[in-house]
This record gives C-alpha cells, sequence and structure tokens, in this order.
C-alpha cells in the first residue's frame, strides 16, 4: 500500500512541478528513493540482459544493440533537458515583459 502512496506522491510532484517544496526531506528521500531503485533495477537487468545477448546473438551484435540503448537514452535525455531550458526560458521572458500601451509614446 505504501508503493502506491509513493507513486501518487510522484504523479502530483511532477503535475505541481511550481508548488513543490524543494528542500523538503520527503522530496529528497523520495528522490533518492527512485533513484536507488531503477539504479539496482538497472544493474540486475542490464546483467541478465547482456548475457543472455552475448549466449545467443554473440559479442558484437550485443555490444552494438547495448550502445545503441545508451545513445538512445541520452538523445532522449538530452532532449528532456533541452525542453526544459526552452520552457524556463519562455517562462523568464514572459514574467520579464512589461505592458506597453499601443499609443504610449
Amino acid at each position: 500500500m505504501d508503493e502506491l502512496c509513493i507513486w501518487r506522491h510522484l504523479w502530483s510532484c511532477s503535475r505541481n512541478y511550481e508548488h513543490v517544496d524543494r528542500d523538503s526531506l520527503d522530496t529528497h528521500g523520495l528522490v533518492s528513493a527512485c533513484y536507488i531503485t531503477f539504479e539496482s533495477a538497472g544493474f540486475f537487468s542490464g546483467a541478465v540482459f547482456g548475457g543472455v545477448m552475448t549466449q545467443h546473438a554473440g559479442f558484437e551484435l550485443s555490444l552494438t544493440v547495448i550502445a545503441g540503448l545508451y545513445v538512445t537514452c541520452g538523445i532522449l535525455a538530452f532532449g528532456l533537458l533541452l525542453c526544459r531550458f526552452m520552457n524556463d526560458v519562455i517562462r523568464t521572458k514572459t514574467e520579464n515583459s512589461v505592458d506597453v500601451p499601443l499609443l504610449a509614446k
């Protein structure tokens, strides 16, 4: 039941990003728990997937597939970072803009 509450909290944090207390101990604990969970899952699945691929497809093909996965994840991460940076730039420009009347001289 606790896992469901954690995912609900994550979902609400992602939807209300501006209202999240980034310095809260709950937020830091949740982020570090998610990081450790996904890192451990990656270590386990990477070793299993790599071993099975090496046994069935050979070393060269399995190395190419794993490298392709790394490149794909890197491109996705860079794209998400770029989108977030552009949203911050647009938000900053709209917050700093001054409304000037049309007939002002």
